[in-house]
């Protein structure tokens, strides 16, 4: 059997500032290095015999951080990075709602048919996420991989491995 673990980022400047950080590559705070020790201790007694992360630095040091001291590269996987927010990106929560009201309003309440300007769907979030999956369970049958990625790119992924609808 094949085990992956999905695992969201660490706390990064975007989530305290409270911005949209989509494809921003913000530097991990310093709460953040603090989950990434809790985190290198949970996975010391876990099996890993391969790690790929987004290539954005908060989901990459995520997945070092499962690593932990083990001779695994992590990775860099550009097909496991968060939705591009387009124009989303880099803006306040609280403005979106003032700046792209019909969007936000789709975002917050049909996530699935939300379309971001200038930015990624969340079809081809979850797509993009299924076909890089696929990819790395092709290359590591029966082990056990992380992934270190981002919140909306696994939520999205999950509805495909759970076999749920996309509007769930």
């Amino acid at each position: 059997m094949t085990r992956v673990y999905l695992i969201r980022h660490c706390q990064a400047e975007g989530n305290i500032n409270g911005f949209f950080q989509g494809s921003y590559d913000g530097k991990v705070t310093a709460e953040g290095e603090r989950q990434l020790l809790k985190l290198t201790r949970r996975f010391e007694s876990v099996p890993i015999d391969a790690a790929y992360a987004s290539d954005l630095q908060r989901a990459y040091r995520t997945a070092q951080a499962a690593v932990g001291k083990r001779d695994i590269p992590v990775i860099p996987e550009p097909g496991f990075r968060e939705i591009d927010g387009g124009d989303f990106e880099m803006k306040a929560w609280a403005q979106l709602p003032h700046l792209f009201p019909e969007v936000f309003d789709t975002w917050e309440k049909k996530p699935h048919l939300c379309v971001l300007p200038h930015g990624e769907s969340t079809l081809h979030c979850r797509d993009r996420m299924y076909r890089t999956l696929l990819r790395v369970l092709e290359a590591h049958p029966g082990q056990s991989i992380v992934v270190g990625s981002h919140a909306c790119a696994i939520r999205v992924l999950t509805c495909v491995l759970l076999g749920w609808e996309f509007e769930r």
